[in-house]
């Protein structure tokens, strides 16, 4: 998948806490795979993490469009990260 590479670096630079590379790359694999749902997650977590929660809420909509049943598994991230002090979105 060509998208992997730029989602996982996405990944790499959340953790680092560079959340404004990580929307780089994350758009990146969506361009490269837009029907991929990674990317709009990747999306969402780097811009939840800029303070962006609008912007990320539109793209784990968009995530969901593309894969609805993922549904819960995305309610059921959002709640692990509720008791963070700062929001994140994680992918597990």
């Amino acid at each position: 998948q060509p998208g992997a590479l730029p989602s996982n670096v996405a990944a790499c630079l959340l953790r680092l806490g560079r959340p404004g590379e990580a929307l780089r790359a994350a758009e990146e694999c969506v361009e490269l795979e837009p029907g991929w749902v990674k990317g709009y997650y990747r999306k969402g977590e780097a811009l939840a993490a800029m303070g962006r929660h609008g912007a990320a809420a539109q793209a784990f909509g968009a995530a969901l469009e593309i894969c609805p049943g993922d549904a819960a598994f995305l309610i059921r991230t959002r709640r692990g990260s509720a008791s963070e002090r700062s929001t994140r979105w994680t992918l597990r």
